[in-house]
């Protein structure tokens, strides 16, 4: 790594990736409500282009700025959100697999690359580590929710989450210093 750490690209990309997920959130809303708001499905929609478009202009800034090889990263981000959350294809890709490298290993990497745009071994495996995490967390989710009530849910899934992105961070602090 660089061994600096650019707290602007960093803001930036927890941004782009926080409005990438909030646009699969709301849009996860249009089919079976598992937020249980009672906004309108055009209203839905309005705000989940919204947080995609955004997502997709801080996307594309930071590519701009830092290396073109986050792009193909963005496009996912812009693109997945819609195949995930309305559940496309007979949701071929609302499944364990699909979130767990779309809401765990790929927003990873990208905020690695932003950071340092050369991909390393060690990066790449974290990625991977954190894909499975993220499965681990739609599974537990899944399981709690057929069984238990959401509040349940959400509290071990915020721990769980919690512990996962220190270790993360820990990780990349280890390789920035």
């Amino acid at each position: 790594m660089s061994g600096y750490l650019f707290f602007d690209r960093l803001i930036l990309s927890i941004v782009t990736v926080f409005c990438f997920l909030e646009g699969t959130h709301f849009l996860d809303e249009v089919n079976d409500r598992p937020w249980e708001t009672n906004l309108s499905n055009k209203m839905i929609y309005l705000i989940a282009s919204l947080f995609i478009v955004l997502g997709f202009f801080t996307g594309t800034y930071l590519s701009a700025v830092v290396s073109w090889k986050l792009f193909p990263l963005v496009i996912t981000g812009t693109v997945f959100p819609p195949l995930y959350g309305l559940e496309f294809f007979n949701e071929l890709f609302h499944n364990l697999y699909f979130f767990s490298i779309t809401w765990g290993g790929l927003p990873y990497l990208g905020g690695y690359l932003v950071q340092e745009p050369k991909l390393g071994l060690v990066s790449l495996m974290i990625s991977f580590a954190v894909s499975i995490n993220s499965g681990i967390i739609y599974i537990l989710y899944q399981n709690t929710k057929k069984t238990e009530t959401k509040t349940l849910a959400w509290r071990v899934l915020k721990l769980q989450i919690l512990f996962w992105n220190i270790w993360v961070i820990s990780l990349l602090l280890n390789e920035i210093i």
